[in-house]
């Protein structure tokens, strides 16, 4: 068989909540999803597969129509977002329209939520609940015979008219069994960091699955049991990258200091074997040290993305975040001394949120003075504890994600919590608060003599200009 897998574009995404300057912070990142499930389907030999990334500039829909006038598919394989659900329902009709028989497997968080409400909008024929590594193969061998995919788990499949139900299936439990993906498949040399220099830059993976319990997120395809790859894996994956010429990492985990000797080792390997590589981690202030830190400059590691969420004790009690603020001054402050840029995280329009806490906020976020500032409206993401809350509470008188998911139209407004601002007053705070931050001189100047390149410069200045648009 001849299977496309697709990563949809943002076109008619859901605007969200976040006016931020900075929505992607190394800029367009390739679909390593996909390309894992591309990576096991190669591995069996049995079928044909290419990727397509529709984010890349160019690849539109209109790319899209044209690619499936060339060349016809046997099976359409898509990662759903709630926020993408829109892009994706166009792809996926698309795909129908040029191949009528084909079959639309879909996966990703929208489907692992709402795996029903997925197959029940009658263009997805499969729905994979969880990861889809250890079901696809699976899943390509009984396409033709439905009744056989009662015998994988963790999917939803319309047979007959009706919506079938595998129940639950078990998470990967070793990761290190999984082929690294194959960015081969992608027009790799496409993907720049808006905040790095000239070298490709990609993400990675290594680990999955997020131990701690903050109210405002949840993870339901990946699990709140933290599972990780070994430190030889991650190091082989990155000579791959390193192969194809990518210096450039981001490490996507929720939290890559979960596991401090693993930290560890990954820096001791990149430093005996001298690899020339820039890149950035996502970590937690409870979850780093002082040792931890300078292992992480010495192996490259050249930014630290923390998530604050907030200045005030009592939101951050109310989030659930488990951290406190003088350990956030603490983790800053150690985080510059040694050398490396940190990104702070701030959420505004949280549960319970007052002005004065707004002001604290801020009021933190310059205090600890970050190399850069991501702000955001909270939004009550479904299947989280806070949404559950408000809908127990009334604040939302109707499931109104589960509403979209049902019936998905371009009108549909993401909720903010609302009970002491407007999305305007938010937006409003935001828009003053990027200005005040991005816009000092000082802060320019410091960027500016720190600029590698012209092509460096221009990413840079395209992130500033978007600062005065606001």
């Amino acid at each position: 068989m001849k299977i496309l897998l697709v990563q949809p574009g943002q076109k008619q995404a859901l605007q969200g909540n976040n006016p931020a300057v900075i929505e992607k912070e190394r800029g367009k990142n390739p679909p390593l999803g996909l390309l894992y499930v591309a990576s096991m389907i190669e591995q069996t030999g049995r079928h044909q597969v290419k990727v397509l990334d529709l984010n890349i500039p160019d690849l539109d829909l209109t790319f899209f129509r044209n690619y499936l006038q060339q060349e016809n598919f046997d099976v359409l394989g898509i990662t759903i977002t709630t926020f993408t659900l829109l892009d994706a329902l166009e792809v996926i009709v698309t795909f129908k329209e040029f191949n009528p028989g084909g079959m639309v497997i879909a996966g990703g968080p929208h489907v692992a939520i709402y795996p029903h409400e997925t197959v029940g909008l009658g263009v997805v024929d499969v729905a994979v609940k969880r990861e889809g590594e250890p079901v696809i193969n699976d899943i390509l061998d009984r396409l033709g015979d439905p009744a056989a995919l009662s015998d994988v788990p963790g999917l939803c499949y319309r047979a007959n008219g009706d919506i079938c139900d595998t129940g639950e299936a078990p998470y990967i439990e070793d990761l290190d069994a999984l082929p690294h993906p194959n960015r081969a498949l992608l027009p790799y040399q496409r993907y720049f960091s808006l905040l790095g220099g000239d070298a490709y830059s990609t993400t990675i993976f290594s680990s999955r699955g997020c131990p701690f319990r903050c109210a405002f997120c949840d993870r339901p395809a990946l699990g709140k049991k933290f599972r990780c790859h070994g430190p030889d894996y991650v190091i082989n994956e990155i000579l791959n990258c390193l192969n194809l010429g990518i210096r450039e990492f981001l490490f996507y985990d929720d939290t890559f200091t979960v596991n401090r000797a693993r930290v560890m080792e990954i820096c001791r390997q990149i430093v005996n074997l001298g690899l020339d590589i820039r890149w950035d981690i996502r970590a937690r202030v409870d979850t780093v040290d002082e040792e931890m830190l300078k292992a992480l400059k010495a192996a490259g590691c050249v930014a630290v993305h923390y998530g604050v969420e907030s200045g005030s004790d009592p939101i951050l009690k109310r989030l659930n975040k488990g951290i406190d603020l003088a350990r956030v001054r603490e983790v800053f402050k150690l985080t510059k001394k040694i050398g490396m840029d940190t990104l702070a995280y701030f959420m505004l329009g949280n549960p319970g949120e007052t002005l004065a806490d707004i002001d604290r906020s801020l009021a933190l976020g310059a205090e600890i003075q970050p190399d850069l500032l991501h702000l955001t409206i909270f939004t009550p993401f479904p299947a989280t504890r806070l949404y559950q809350e408000a809908l127990d509470s009334g604040l939302f008188r109707e499931d109104v994600w589960r509403q979209f998911a049902l019936h998905p139209t371009p009108d549909f407004e993401p909720p903010i919590w609302g009970e002491h601002f407007t999305k305007p007053e938010l937006q409003k705070f935001i828009a003053e608060s990027y200005k005040k931050f991005y816009l000092r001189p000082e802060y320019i100047w410091r960027r500016l003599v720190r600029l590698r390149s012209f092509a460096e410069f221009k990413r840079k200045l395209k992130a500033a200009l978007s600062v005065l648009r606001m």
